[in-house]
């Protein structure tokens, strides 16, 4: 049965605001005005993540009237950015894909959402790092085709991991939370695996993520919209997110993130085959994905007070 829900369209509007002027006549006023010292204006698109090397825990710098900038612990920038391994198997009766996940702890995702996966193909979990000499064997296979690359996301934006194209016409069914099978078709867009993440405080790049599947058609337009604070110019676009498979789990310091197909993924029309099998060459091939986050720790030297 197809399921005809309305593709959700996100539009958020900013409306635009001379800010330049507004800081211009700031500066202006502190300039007639002396050594009076004026309020730090805030970031107009934001900032990386903030930590104290003291603590380790995230933080606003703020400077109240009784501390001296020099007096303050040090801060460090965090910058997260995501080595991306693809991994294309043929897909025949050896499924030497599925190997590797003897070597994959897929116990950290919710064992109801564990299930679901699997009702609908995919398979999400996470690869230590003492893991890497038998997964790189198999990986190592003649048949076997690998694509690295570096990905940096947007602040406040998850890392968009594009498939493929949204054929003619395309029907994707999903077993949801009722355990039915419903359908949609798609006339454009493209295929996104999402990767939502937060950086656990106190941590050494230690990672709370949740893995996602949406079509998104961009519209070809501009957009302005405010998130958190901070405003920036981004594409406007219709999503379709399939909220059923959300899968959530926690990735320690070096290890990768693993996300690919069940053994049970025989259902061409299944999310797991449409997302995660590509026909090339006149061969059927499914990908595994790894991805691998990277924190780059830079410290920021406080400038000293002056009058």
């Amino acid at each position: 049965m197809i399921d005809d829900t309305a593709t959700v369209r996100v539009r958020r509007w900013v409306c635009g605001v001379s800010l330049n002027r507004f800081w211009f006549g700031l500066v202006m006023i502190a300039s007639i005005g002396g050594c009076q010292q004026w309020p730090t204006p805030p970031p107009l698109f934001g900032s990386p993540h903030e930590t104290s090397a003291a603590t380790g825990e995230q933080r606003t710098d703020r400077t109240s009237s009784g501390i001296q900038p020099s007096a303050r612990a040090p801060m460090t920038v965090v910058h997260l950015g995501f080595e991306v391994l693809r991994v294309d198997f043929p897909v025949d009766a050896s499924r030497d894909s599925q190997k590797v996940w003897n070597h994959v702890d897929t116990l950290r995702v919710n064992p109801d959402m564990i299930a679901r996966l699997a009702r609908n193909g995919l398979r999400v979990g996470a690869a230590k790092p003492d893991a890497w000499p038998a997964i790189e064997a198999i990986l190592d296979m003649p048949r076997t085709e690998l694509r690295k690359e570096q990905l940096f996301a947007q602040p406040g934006q998850a890392l968009g991991l594009e498939m493929s194209k949204v054929g003619e016409s395309e029907s994707i069914f999903v077993y949801g939370h009722d355990s039915r099978a419903s359908g949609k078709t798609f006339r454009a867009g493209e295929k996104l695996i999402t990767i939502d993440y937060l950086l656990q405080a106190g941590t050494k790049g230690a990672l709370d993520v949740r893995v996602g599947f949406e079509i998104r058609n961009d519209l070809g337009v501009m957009t302005w919209e405010r998130e958190n604070g901070i405003v920036r110019e981004v594409p406007a676009f219709d999503r379709y997110v399939f909220e059923d498979l959300v899968a959530a789990l926690s990735i320690a310091p070096k290890e990768s993130l693993v996300i690919g197909l069940s053994a049970e993924a025989d259902n061409e029309y299944l999310i797991g085959s449409r997302f995660l099998t590509i026909e090339r060459g006149g061969r059927r091939f499914e990908t595994l994905l790894f991805v691998t986050p990277q924190s780059f720790r830079r410290e920021l030297p406080h400038a000293k007070g002056g009058s």
